[in-house]
């Protein structure tokens, strides 16, 4: 929109307020034009040390609100 990404800046403006990374590659190329899809050529990296596992975060913020 007007030479902006608006899904690409809705997307990091969400997930930075839950203080995760984005980084953005460019797969169209590496993934979809040799023979596969990007569902295939992508994964996410978290660190799972933490002390509220994921599937319960959100219930906990909103048992406290």
């Amino acid at each position: 929109m007007r030479g902006r990404d608006i899904f690409r800046q809705a997307t990091e403006t969400a997930l930075a307020a839950q203080d995760v990374r984005v980084r953005w590659v460019e797969d169209y190329s590496w993934a979809h034009v040799i023979g596969g899809e990007v569902h295939c050529a992508t994964n996410a990296l978290r660190d799972t040390r933490s002390a509220t596992p994921w599937w319960a975060a959100d219930r906990r913020r909103q048992e406290s609100s």
